[in-house]
């Protein structure tokens, strides 16, 4: 489990004692997000180290190991990078690099800072006596004003790693940050350069971004930047070029202003205005049929972004029954208390988030507002009946009273004995079986 600090104070503590004496005593420097957060006042949870010698990253990571003091190093290649636990810390353990990328030889640690991607996180603090470093002569004034600014030429920065363009957008979004005018037209100009790199690394940061503690500037910033196309393409319906979201975009991202950090609301929040503004809209094709083809569209844009399966059946479950409720609501066609307690069976404890949804309708549509208020009342008390109302009947029970083999014919008269549960909750197991029994069974074979 990983420890979170408020500052560096309590491991640099620990740091200095142990390195004194030995060759990392002077070379070693905290750096990168853990000096940022360290001057924003935010927690830390991953502590980025930088030693200034050659191989250093392994060296220290080695020391610490032999001493009983780390973890087995991990060194990870593609990063250029060597990873410990200390005291249930996670230190991430870099050696200085020069201009050419080489660390098997003594550089400088400006050289180092001069790779990085932005001046808040090419600030470094020396374990030993707790000096700042600050190279690149901006990190300290950026940090107080609220800037984010790249290193060098903004246009070479991101040509070192595209993804630096999100990476930008989710400091800004993650700390409140404003992005520095140049560093933000290099993203405009530039961002197409993503679709150059492994989709796995975008649509992570999309995801951290849609976490993160504000999605709705993390959305606006993407789509004013004209980046949003190219990570979540199809979902917000951008329109005026590449600066600026439709109707139901505009309503995106109000709604995530105030989503609950989850990831089955967020999604939901985000994917809300999507569904409302596009089934319903083809008269040529039958609910049933959209609402098939909106699944395996959903389905296969949410498997981009890696998500597990059982949050995708979930958000599908939801977005199907939102899209049959307004439907129905635009079309004024009547919603049975029927169909609500189904939605409240199968979707259980993700049914408030149907109801967030179908409330946000009330700024969506004003002219269905009283409709969809009428709707929220009856799923409300609908949603409380349903609470002291548990299915009596399961497949054991069934097999008991009725002598039925499991198989098929089970599973048939299960569905049966449901659906007139859902038409009538209150009934009893014993009602249920003799209603049942009354069908004939034998039938279902």
């Amino acid at each position: 489990m990983k420890r979170s600090l408020n500052s560096l104070g309590f491991i640099r503590s620990l740091l200095s004692d142990i390195l004194m004496n030995s060759e990392f005593e002077n070379a070693t420097f905290f750096t990168g997000g853990c000096v940022r957060n360290h001057f924003l006042n935010r927690d830390i949870s991953d502590v980025d180290i930088c030693v200034n010698l050659p191989e250093g990253d392994k060296k220290l990571a080695e020391y610490l190991f032999q001493r009983g003091l780390g973890t087995k190093p991990v060194i990870y290649k593609n990063t250029q990078t060597v990873k410990i636990s200390f005291q249930g810390i996670t230190l991430e353990i870099s050696s200085a690099y020069n201009a050419a990328g080489n660390s098997s030889y003594p550089t400088s640690l400006e050289e180092d800072a001069l790779r990085r991607d932005f001046t808040i996180n090419s600030l470094y603090l020396s374990v030993n006596t707790g000096d700042i470093f600050d190279f690149t002569g901006t990190g300290l004034r950026d940090l107080r004003e609220g800037l984010i600014r790249a290193v060098r030429s903004p246009v070479q920065v991101f040509a070192d790693d595209p993804l630096r363009i999100l990476r930008g957008i989710r400091f800004a979004a993650e700390y409140g940050l404003r992005i520095e005018d140049n560093t933000w037209q290099a993203i405009q100009l530039h961002n197409e350069s993503l679709l150059q790199i492994a989709r796995e690394r975008t649509k992570k940061e999309f995801i951290l971004m849609l976490y993160g503690p504000d999605p709705a500037r993390a959305i606006n910033l993407l789509a004013s930047s004209g980046t949003l196309e190219i990570v979540s393409p199809g979902t917000m319906y951008i329109t005026k070029g590449k600066d600026a979201l439709s109707f139901s975009g505009i309503h995106t991202v109000e709604l995530l202003k105030t989503c609950q950090p989850d990831p089955l609301a967020r999604w939901l929040c985000y994917l809300k205005e999507y569904v409302r503004s596009t089934y319903g809209l083809s008269s040529s094709m039958d609910f049933d049929s959209q609402t098939d083809n909106m699944q395996q569209w959903l389905k296969n844009m949410l498997n981009t972004f890696f998500l597990p399966s059982q949050l995708i059946k979930k958000l599908l479950s939801v977005l199907s029954v939102y899209a049959l409720m307004n439907l129905k609501q635009t079309e004024s066609l009547d919603i049975s208390d029927k169909e609500i307690r189904t939605a409240v069976y199968n979707l259980r404890i993700s049914f408030p988030l149907l109801m967030q949804l179908l409330k946000h309708d009330i700024q969506v549509m004003p002219e269905k507002a009283r409709k969809i208020e009428n709707l929220l009342s009856r799923m409300e008390k609908i949603h409380q009946v349903m609470d002291s109302h548990s299915f009596p009947l399961n497949g054991r029970i069934i097999i008991s009273a009725l002598g039925v083999s499991p198989g098929p014919s089970l599973g048939r008269l299960l569905e049966k004995a449901k659906n007139y549960w859902l038409e009538e909750p209150s009934l009893s197991k014993e009602a249920l079986l003799h209603r049942l029994v009354y069908d004939n069974p034998k039938k279902a074979e």
